[in-house]
């Protein structure tokens, strides 16, 4: 995620700007699903939240009696 991360200007890079929070599900085939900010900072803040979780590979499925299973997951990016 650090290496993806686009900051809005060199002052923002250097200092701590704040979190974007986003929750999503993960499916059992580790597809993301319902994608969304839940802990807003700024436009392009979210947005750039948004655009490194839809470039993100497949994640792997939590499991359950060792079957994969649907799991919601909140994720904080720090900017």
């Amino acid at each position: 995620i650090n290496k993806q991360k686009r900051y809005a200007n060199k002052s923002d890079e250097e200092f701590h700007v704040g979190v974007v929070a986003v929750s999503f599900i993960v499916e059992k085939d580790g597809v993301l699903d319902s994608v969304k900010v839940v802990q807003p900072l700024t436009e392009y803040y979210n947005n750039e939240t948004m655009r490194i979780i839809k470039a993100m590979p497949k994640w792997k499925a939590a499991t359950q009696n060792g079957k994969p299973v649907r799991t919601q997951f909140t994720l904080p990016i720090k900017f």
